[in-house]
């Protein structure tokens, strides 16, 4: 994958998370909390910098989904 599809998918799951607070679904969220964490990690072990850097790039793309 390139750094688009990493971010396009990161960002869904913080989407994701973000719509299951919303519905008070903390299972779902938490779910996919960890989800764009490993992805995050594969972004970061196939692409480099850290997994936190994926997060945080991912922020912007995840509001626009939201």
């Amino acid at each position: 994958m390139n750094k688009q599809d990493y971010i396009e998918k990161i960002a869904n799951c913080i989407a994701d998370c973000w719509q299951a607070a919303d519905a008070g679904d903390q299972v779902a969220c938490k779910a996919a909390k960890q989800g764009a964490m490993e992805i995050a990690k594969q972004a970061a072990e196939n692409l480099g910098h850290t997994a936190g850097y994926w997060l945080a790039e991912s922020q912007f793309r995840a509001a626009d989904l939201y």
